[in-house]
């Protein structure tokens, strides 16, 4: 959907990440978008992620080192300076350093959508020592709400009640604590520009804890939207993308910006 939008405006190539070094001497940036799993090809994509940043190229979002773009360390380090986290260790040494619980969530460090992650027993996980992925204490919530980003701007946020297993996605208004929570990791990440999502889990409690902050190529959940919203919502992005390149001459004559897209 976003690359028909930007396709009106826009001279586009559009292909896989993996065939995307032939193409770099003849474009002027990179928009990173739909490319998960990419842990089903990790060590191609690391190579593709160092040939970018090495071509002195603007992508979109930009290949920083903080959030989702290198895997799910992040957590373990958020959760070491006391941001609001799920508590997050990645070895069983550190277990006393995690709440006292029942059972415990581990997911691979790279992996989306849920693959890979499971519950297990505390002497299941002693059992195991699992190597390369996150430990969380099992955290019963409420619902997951995610509030979406364009250039560190609030757009709108969604709420499921379990975003694994997700039938239904509904609009949610973000209160303003909600909106200082999101904020407080839009400031952490420090991305110059482009489409941020992040994720939390609204506990039993009322309080909001970070699941993830999704600022590679986060999934916009466009299709759930209304066609107003889609619209609204894509118009940003291209105006986004329009103020990263303006820089460009020849992008600059390339683009006539429209007020909306199509979805």
């Amino acid at each position: 959907m976003v690359a028909r939008c930007l396709a009106s405006d826009f001279d586009l190539i559009v292909c896989h990440p993996l065939e995307c070094l032939t193409f770099l001497k003849a474009v002027d940036g990179v928009v990173i978008r739909n490319i998960w799993p990419t842990h089903e090809y990790q060590k191609d994509w690391d190579y593709v992620k160092a040939a970018l940043r090495a071509s002195g190229l603007t992508v979109y979002n930009p290949l920083t080192f903080k959030g989702d773009v290198e895997g799910k360390d992040y957590l373990v380090a958020l959760y070491d300076q006391g941001y609001p986290v799920i508590p997050s260790i990645d070895e069983v040494g550190a277990l006393d350093r995690l709440p006292s619980c029942e059972a415990y969530w581990i997911k691979p460090k790279h992996s989306c959508d849920g693959v890979g992650a499971r519950k297990l027993t505390r002497e299941e996980l002693l059992l195991e020592n699992p190597l390369g992925y996150i430990i969380q204490p099992f955290v019963e919530f409420e619902y997951e709400p995610s509030f979406f980003f364009i250039d560190d701007e609030f757009r709108h946020a969604i709420r499921q009640k379990h975003r694994l297993f997700a039938t239904r996605t509904i609009a949610y208004e973000a209160t303003e604590g909600d909106l200082d929570f999101a904020r407080m990791f839009v400031r952490w990440a420090g991305l110059r520009f482009g489409t941020q999502r992040v994720d939390a889990v609204r506990t039993k409690d009322g309080t909001l804890l970070l699941t993830e902050v999704e600022n590679l190529c986060p999934y916009l959940y466009l299709s759930e939207m209304d066609e107003q919203s889609q619209q609204e919502f894509l118009s940003a992005i291209k105006s986004s993308l329009v103020g990263v390149f303006s820089g460009n001459q020849d992008f600059e004559e390339l683009v006539g910006v429209k007020d909306a897209c199509d979805p």
